[in-house]
């Protein structure tokens, strides 16, 4: 965020999406069903998408290898 690539909105959402993983990941009994339900109609993955690819461009931007 430093940087400038993301904004404040987008960094929040992005530490909420690791939190989500690492839950994912390393706790696999404790998933609520009611977040996965809510990422899935709300299609909020496609949000990990986007931000994805605004860091990918912004870095190849600065010449920096993504």
């Amino acid at each position: 965020m430093e940087e400038g690539i993301i904004n404040q909105e987008e960094f929040e959402f992005y530490r909420r999406v690791v939190s989500f993983r690492n839950i994912v990941v390393h706790e696999y009994a404790s998933i609520n069903l009611e977040i996965v339900k809510r990422i899935i109609a709300g299609k909020e993955f496609e949000k990990v998408y986007v931000l994805a690819l605004k860091i990918v461009e912004e870095l190849k931007k600065r010449n920096i290898d993504p």
